[in-house]
């Protein structure tokens, strides 16, 4: 019994040390890191598309229009009538497992626009972070479909449709207009912004509006989680439109329970199923 134990350890052993051997040997010359890297005039692009499979993507203020990407696979690009387009949808990678531990390199994107406004900004990926920063656009769409996080600051848009699915969104310091964030689980955090017409839903989570700018109009919905919100300065007026279905509403600063006012153009409209409502 002892020799045939002895024997099943011994077997393992090597299978697994050849196992190992041929990940470093085989399969991981196969997986060679795919790096692009192309600057262009400022006047370039007024559209930025990407699509990716789990590559996490930066975008950030700069001179000049900057690209460089770091993965897997060769991705597809393109630079043709103002737009710049890239996927990488590892689209010869699907079907195909991989179980290789030692495949662990870094996937990034790093975006460099000018400081003028673009058209449009369209940035999807499934399992990588989205950090922006500086961005300023007539329109921009997020949407990360796995869990990365999106943290996003200093942006100017005149529409935005922000979307995560198990995600931790953060927005700071941002001049929003037309405006959507969503997020299935995770949070919302929004601090020191201007939202004038915006929808901020949460099915599971806590949703947070700090220092928000007096100007602000916003639609806030939460099914599993409390809502809070705070002003960076109280508004001349407001009209408050409070309704906790399964909790309770408590106005912190009773000034600003004054100026609730029923004809004010400046809206709060929050609702939540099984959660509070507290305004400070």
């Amino acid at each position: 019994m002892k020799k045939l134990l002895l024997f099943g350890i011994g077997m393992f052993v090597t299978f697994f040390a050849l196992g190992t051997l041929s990940w470093f040997l085989i399969d991981k010359p196969n997986k060679d890191v795919v790096k692009y890297s192309e600057t262009y005039d400022p006047d370039k692009f007024n559209k930025i598309e990407v699509d990716s499979n789990n590559v996490s993507i930066h975008l950030k203020k700069g001179k000049r229009f900057k690209f460089k990407y770091q993965g897997s696979i060769e991705p597809e690009i393109s630079t043709k009538n103002g737009t710049f387009k890239l996927n990488d949808e590892e689209q010869k990678l699907k079907g195909r497992a991989n179980f290789n531990p030692f495949d662990a390199r870094h996937k990034h994107l790093t975006i460099t626009v000018p400081p003028k406004k673009l058209k449009e900004i369209d940035l999807s990926t499934a399992t990588g972070e989205v950090v922006v920063d500086g961005a300023s656009s007539k329109s921009l769409t997020i949407w990360n479909s796995g869990t990365g996080k999106l943290d996003l600051s200093h942006l100017n848009c005149d529409s935005a449709d922000i979307k995560g699915k198990r995600s931790a969104l953060k927005l700071d310091d941002s001049h929003m207009k037309d405006t959507s964030l969503n997020i299935d689980a995770g949070e919302i955090n929004v601090t020191n912004s201007l939202i004038q017409s915006g929808i901020v839903v949460i099915n599971s989570g806590p949703l947070r509006l700090n220092k928000m700018h007096p100007d602000t109009s916003v639609k806030a919905s939460s099914k599993r989680g409390n809502i809070y919100y705070s002003y960076d300065r109280l508004p001349k007026s407001v009209k408050l439109k409070l309704s906790p279905e399964n909790g309770k509403t408590y106005i912190k600063n009773e000034a600003l329970r004054k100026r609730d006012d029923k004809y004010s153009k400046h809206i709060l409209e929050f609702y939540t199923h099984d959660g509070d409502i507290k305004l400070y």
